[in-house]
């Protein structure tokens, strides 16, 4: 009965939310008010399960509001104008290397580093003696959560040279929890 009532209020406050797009702030805030209380009592009534039903539920209902608010809204009758592009290309070598050395740096660098810092997150818990399962979820949970903090971190850098540290510091961070191994 828990599961129903609280699914049930999931989707309530789903149409709070909903309603509350039109400027209503207050009704907007209760239905995601309503929405973590749901998913709160999921949690504690059914566990990780209960969690997945409500928000699966909770998502779909927001899908079916946005598709039935798509096809009703209607098509804007004049295209809009012609703009020329904000942003135009570099015409200089230099700027297109400075380009590709900053996609270097954020992407594969910055991937292999939060890998390192992912293995070495899991070999610090082996060595507390987690569950093997409790590891391999902590570095596939590690790897994405790192690498989105070191991008955002170098993307706010001044120049390229200034990203080459922080994946220096992830994976020297990752060297050291692997270390005593």
């Amino acid at each position: 009965m828990l599961l129903a009532a609280a699914v049930a209020l999931a989707i309530a406050g789903i149409v709070l939310v909903r309603v509350g797009w039109g400027g209503l702030r207050h009704v907007a805030v209760g239905g995601w008010a309503a929405v973590v209380v749901a998913i709160l009592a999921l949690a504690v009534g059914e566990g990780a399960w209960g969690i997945a039903v409500g928000v699966t539920v909770a998502m779909l209902v927001a899908l079916g509001l946005l598709a039935r608010d798509g096809v009703r809204t209607a098509p804007t009758r004049n295209p809009p104008a012609r703009t020329p592009a904000s942003v135009t290309l570099p015409h200089r070598a230099l700027g297109v290397g400075r380009r590709l050395a900053v996609f270097l740096l954020v992407v594969p660098v910055g991937v292999a580093a939060s890998y390192v810092f992912a293995m070495g997150a899991e070999a610090a818990a082996m060595r507390l003696g987690w569950h093997p399962a409790d590891r391999t979820a902590l570095a596939f949970i590690a790897a994405p959560v790192a690498w989105t903090l070191l991008a955002s971190i170098q993307l706010m850098q001044a120049g390229p040279l200034r990203m080459i540290l922080p994946p220096a510091v992830c994976a020297a961070a990752g060297g050291l929890l692997w270390w005593p191994l």
